[in-house]
């Protein structure tokens, strides 16, 4: 095993461990399971993670409602709506996520996979009847 190799396998055991720690601590503290995303590039575990003191679901919802006004966001589609971007994609707008940065927009698509998307974008999202 090269050295590079060997260590990206140490990164990938110390973030499998360091999530089965992490879930453990926040169900002893009464929050959600923390979601995390990785890569692991040239030797360096890059990790973002969010821990939300609510539900995750609800956190994003009640962002939308306070904020798609002020964000020209559509009257016409909310959190939990099946929704049509302008390349016919189809996905369930989970609603805002300030973690997003430029992208604040969070959707899941059809095998649950979660994505983000820009305001310009958003505004343009249809509701699927």
């Amino acid at each position: 095993m090269t050295a590079e190799k060997s260590q990206q396998q140490s990164l990938a055991t110390f973030y499998a461990q360091a999530q089965e720690m992490l879930e453990k601590l926040a169900l002893s503290h009464g929050l959600e399971v923390p979601k995390g995303a990785a890569t692991i590039e040239s030797g360096c575990l890059h990790w973002r993670l969010s821990v939300y003191a609510e539900a995750s679901l609800e956190y994003w919802k009640r962002q939308w409602e306070d904020h798609f006004q002020n964000l020209d966001l559509p009257l016409t589609v909310k959190p939990g709506d099946k929704v049509i971007d302008q390349d016919g994609n189809e996905w369930t707008l989970l609603g805002l996520d300030p973690t997003g940065g430029e992208k604040p927009v969070r959707v899941s698509g059809l095998r649950g996979k979660d994505s983000f998307l820009s305001l310009a974008l958003a505004q343009l999202l249809q509701r699927i009847a």
